[in-house]
């Protein structure tokens, strides 16, 4: 893809698409395999998550979180918004490409 990667100072100005993309995607169902952070709040593992690994304390602060934030909309996220991610097309377009990280979760993360 010809383009030039974004600078950090440039992060903010995607804003206005993420939020254009994440209200496109609600309706989408989850990536196979994966779990959100509300599905993290009753299962130990999914996708690239294994809280089994973690100490009980954290597992159940993270539990605690999630649960707080829970009444926030789910989408399909990202997972690795960064400049190394985003390209600017030479029509001025901007791409976001490594999609490894990307599942529907809350549009927090």
């Amino acid at each position: 893809m010809d383009g030039n990667l974004l600078s950090a100072d440039e992060l903010l100005s995607i804003r206005p698409q993420i939020v254009a993309f994440h209200a496109a995607t609600k309706g989408i169902p989850q990536r196979p395999g994966f779990l959100s952070s509300q599905d993290l709040i009753e299962l130990d593992h999914g996708g690239d998550v294994d809280l089994r690994t973690m100490p009980a304390k954290v597992v159940a602060r993270c539990r605690g979180l999630w649960s707080a934030v829970s009444e926030q909309t789910e989408a399909v996220i990202h997972g690795d918004i960064n400049p190394g991610n985003l390209i600017r097309c030479s029509d001025g377009s901007i791409a976001l490409i490594d999609w490894d990280e990307c599942r529907r979760d809350l549009v927090l993360f």
